[in-house]
């Protein structure tokens, strides 16, 4: 990923979309990253972890793996 510093890794929406799965709607690219940002790009939504962030490589892209994806969307999904 070009924009995104060493460490980064697809998140969130993105993450799932990777893994096969999708949620409606149009959702920016998500990134987690451990290091503090002041990057604002278009179309990127940056997600900073405190930890270590797990990961694993799809289609050659590293992303987190589909336990940490859920429970990502889980905290930030609303509940009808």
């Amino acid at each position: 990923m070009l924009i995104a510093p060493a460490g980064a890794v697809v998140s969130h929406h993105t993450a799932l979309a990777l893994w096969g799965l999708q949620l409606p709607g149009c959702h920016p690219i998500h990134l987690s990253t451990n290091q503090r940002l002041r990057l604002r790009v278009p179309g990127i939504a940056w997600h900073r972890r405190k930890h270590q962030i797990g990961c694993r490589e799809v289609a050659g892209v590293v992303v987190t793996g589909p336990e940490r994806t859920i429970v990502d969307l889980a905290t930030k999904l609303p509940w009808h």
